[in-house]
């Protein structure tokens, strides 16, 4: 995994490019490990007859779409997309896979799961939001070990910008 991300990094330079880290609905991006498209999103009061536990709060339901680009299965969860609602350090949240094992549409990504070398998966990522709020970011980080010491790096962060209108 170490040749693969320092041969990544290597051509990166080479060719000038730029990595895109911010898109919108629709758009994908590109990260060093797959490639990640927000499909569509939309908010509900009620999944599966659960309703959030605050007052004040709705689901959101963001629908992607990932896809392993490398070599090699990697391991993916839920942990791995952050959504925010704002600027705060408490205005994000993680999806509800994390907490709990309820499939709330019915497709919901599971809490782990692996990615095979050029397997796509699409699903749902369910955050609970505040009511007031419309506009979100879906990010996801490249985290990786450049070392066999096992030293974490971190590298570009990837925002895709979506709206989620309250329902009616």
């Amino acid at each position: 995994m170490k040749k693969l991300i320092l041969a990544a990094a290597f051509m990166l330079a080479l060719s000038g490019c730029s990595v895109k880290t911010e898109g919108a609905v629709g758009e994908t991006l590109k990260t060093m490990f797959f490639d990640i498209t927000v499909n569509s999103a939309y908010k509900a009061d009620e999944l599966n007859e659960m309703k959030p536990m605050d007052e004040g709060n709705n689901f959101a339901v963001v629908n992607v779409t990932v896809k392993n680009t490398t070599d090699e299965a990697i391991p993916m969860g839920g942990v791995d997309f952050v959504c925010r609602w704002g600027t705060g350090k408490e205005e994000c949240d993680y999806p509800m896979s994390v907490y709990s094992h309820e499939n709330l549409t019915g497709e919901d990504l599971s809490e782990e799961y692996t990615l095979q070398k050029g397997e796509t998966v699409t699903g749902n990522l369910v955050y609970i939001v505040p009511e007031s709020s419309t506009s979100f970011q879906l990010q996801t980080k490249e985290t990786y070990t450049e070392s066999d010491e096992g030293e974490m790096k971190e590298g570009e962060t990837f925002t895709i910008i979506f709206n989620a209108e309250n329902p009616k």
